[in-house]
């Protein structure tokens, strides 16, 4: 099986977290915050100013299917490694390693 048959092509996306009000992606990678005890990612559109959180993935494995907000876009593949609070995926040939709170599971 190849990654073009799992989800559609996986190139390199440059977009990230789409605004909840005005549907655009350009709320950009988001910032770690810790809400009620838990670690979560806010993410804020700038033009009109709203502002959304996420919980961070704490259940991330090995060979799980992911997307990784990036600081120069979106990357989408699979995980490789799982150290820690550090995720190395594979993507399209490329490894990535990113902070889990950047990662999510597709």
């Amino acid at each position: 099986m190849t990654t073009s048959t799992v989800l559609g092509t996986w190139r390199d996306r440059r977009r990230f977290a789409r605004c909840q009000r005005r549907l655009h992606h350009d709320a950009g990678a988001g910032r770690p915050v810790e809400r009620d005890g838990r670690a979560h990612v806010e993410y804020r559109c700038v033009p009109c100013d709203v502002r959304w959180v996420r919980p961070v993935d704490t259940d991330i494995d090995v060979e799980d299917v992911v997307r990784a907000d990036l600081g120069d876009g979106t990357v989408y593949g699979w995980v490789t490694a799982v150290e820690g609070d550090r995720i190395t995926l594979l993507s399209d040939g490329t490894t990535h390693t990113a902070d889990r709170w950047r990662v999510q599971v597709y």
